[in-house]
């Protein structure tokens, strides 16, 4: 009984973690170490250099290892934790206080999809299944929101603060009613606003960031068992799905056939190509040059004029760095449609096993940020969300 009852203050404490966020997308590494080779081949028409790799997983498990550690030494910089769900907020006015933000950021978003549809007509594409158009144009720079271009970001963060705000407020009655559905109005234009750009990976941290900030807060307030983990998990993964399914539709994904080789490519390929670089068969063009552990600042302009680290390095454009992996991943004898090869992937091409001191660096941030989002912080309510996805998404890009 005792061990029952820990258990489940163990997964209240722990719902929205890094050390549930890590173990969770372990387990993910997992499936895909043991996923069957020949079934794996048939899909997606290349060897599989993953299945029961000792290299591989001793490299994943030592980062995962190594990352956690950095989690936990987070503790000695902070002082003694409060969790947000002991501190309430005290506003003369929920409505406007939580609404004004949200409704701004619903028009700034409004305001960029239009200004997105000006340049390229994305319901057409989508519909005719050719998302791919308009995510080259995106990278090539043809589409440009111009002044509107932070409109999304404004309002992922605003939806998250919303969200973790609507809690500490204690809304009741219709006060709780219009403000979820002002929140479901910012889901849905959040969603338009990336299929209109074919962003796949922002779009799936604003839904699993949401989740996250959502059972958080739903764990602290009535307290999570095993069967209801188990519940929730389940919707969480329908919801993500619900999400992920029409977009490798949009994508060409027309067949069942057509899907699962779109979901293995973009998850257990993804620790093939991991394989592919630890043994050596696999190298990327801009190995070694820092690349890929700051790929977000490639196409910064604003930033790279104030501290022009992409320039000084010798970097490639965003666009330039995409493409060279299209080759990297063809010359290793590998399927070039699927380049990802996981977060862990990508540290390794720049740091090689100095990848391990890396994590437990970011390890300790994240630590950090997380107490941070307990104690309710503004900032790390916008940022740790964001970290939650990449914590999840270990077998994607290294965002």
């Amino acid at each position: 009984m005792l061990n029952i009852v820990n258990d489940k203050q163990w997964l209240n404490r722990n719902i929205g973690s890094p050390y549930m966020m890590a173990l969770l997308s372990y387990a993910v590494f997992l499936f895909a170490w043991m996923f069957p080779g020949p079934v794996y081949t048939s899909f997606v028409h290349e060897p599989d250099l993953l299945w029961f790799d000792p290299l591989t997983f001793a490299y994943f498990t030592a980062c995962l290892i190594v990352f956690l550690l950095g989690v936990r030494s987070a503790r000695f910089c902070v002082g003694n934790e409060r969790s947000s769900s002991e501190t309430r907020v005290s506003v003369d006015d929920s409505l406007a206080y939580l609404l004004t933000p949200l409704l701004l950021a619903i028009a700034f978003c409004c305001l960029y999809i239009r200004e997105v549809a000006s340049h390229i007509d994305f319901v057409t594409l989508l519909h005719s299944q050719r998302a791919e158009v308009i995510k080259i144009a995106q990278l090539s720079g043809h589409v440009s929101a111009g002044r509107f271009s932070y409109s999304l970001p404004l309002l992922v963060g605003t939806t998250w603060w919303v969200a973790y705000r609507s809690w500490q407020v204690r809304l009741v009655g219709m006060d709780k009613w219009i403000v979820r559905a002002v929140f479901a109005c910012a889901i849905v234009v959040g969603i338009t606003a990336y299929l209109a750009t074919a962003d796949r990976g922002n779009q799936f941290a604003f839904i699993l960031g949401t989740i996250v900030v959502y059972s958080y807060h739903r764990s602290r307030s009535n307290g999570v068992g095993l069967g209801r983990l188990f519940v929730g998990s389940a919707l969480s993964g329908v919801a993500v799905l619900a999400v992920l399914i029409p977009l490798a539709f949009l994508r060409g994904a027309s067949t069942a056939k057509s899907l699962i080789n779109s979901f293995m490519g973009y998850s257990i390929a993804s620790y093939n190509r991991l394989a592919a670089l630890l043994s050596g068969q696999m190298t990327y063009q801009y190995h070694g040059t820092g690349v890929y552990l700051a790929p977000y600042l490639l196409d910064r302009k604003k930033f790279n004029s104030i501290l022009p680290i992409a320039q000084n390095m010798n970097w490639p454009t965003f666009t330039g760095l995409w493409r060279s992996e299209f080759h990297s991943v063809a010359a290793a004898g590998l399927n070039s449609s699927f380049i990802w090869s996981g977060a862990f992937g990508y540290v390794y091409s720049d740091l090689g096993w100095g990848a391990l001191f890396y994590l437990y660096a970011v390890g300790v941030l994240i630590g950090y940020t997380w107490t941070q989002f307990k104690a309710g912080g503004t900032v790390a309510i916008v940022v740790y969300p964001y970290m939650a996805m990449w914590m999840l998404s270990w077998f994607a890009a290294n965002y």
